[in-house]
């Protein structure tokens, strides 16, 4: 059984900038750990949570390692940090939950990822719009530094929307 939600996750130094202050802030990130697994093994991996992306990403690298199949005959391509991305569709399982319990307690759900062919990501995935946030109901707070996980219907039944 999934752990008891809210699940809180504190905002990371972005790993290229580190603690360099940009415009005299800090450049954090809402950064977290998932793992992806296939058909043939897991791979625990940094991610960043992107609200603006539709697709969850990963690189190329994961699929293989983990026994992905990559469908190569569906191309799409997709517009991310000013840049042209390939991506191929594949189906893996993801689990994901608080860093503080035990991983057999996390969240596990299967969906269909896009694997990027060449991507210069300071990260190995990102957690989007179709992978991700249809899982759970996502609330990211630059003010508070926080991202908070709760239940995919949280939302709805906080403000009571039919």
């Amino acid at each position: 059984m999934p752990a008891e939600f809210p699940w809180v996750f504190e905002y990371s130094d972005d790993p290229v900038v580190g603690t360099e202050a940009r415009w005299g802030r800090a450049v954090l990130r809402p950064l977290v750990e998932t793992r992806l697994i296939g058909p043939l093994d897991s791979e625990r991996v940094f991610a960043l949570v992107d609200s603006g992306t539709e697709y969850s990403l990963a690189m190329r690298w994961i699929a293989q390692a983990i026994g992905a199949e990559v469908d190569t005959d569906s191309p799409l391509h997709l517009g991310m940090g000013g840049e042209n991305l390939t991506v191929y569709p594949a189906a893996v399982t993801m689990r994901f939950g608080p860093t503080d319990v035990d991983e057999d307690d996390w969240f596990e759900w299967e969906t269909e990822i896009g694997v990027v062919e060449r991507w210069k990501a300071q990260w190995p995935a990102v957690l989007g719009q179709r992978g991700f946030f249809d899982q759970f109901t996502v609330t990211m707070s630059r003010h508070a530094q926080l991202l908070v996980i709760t239940d995919r219907d949280d939302l709805e039944e906080r403000l009571r929307f039919p």
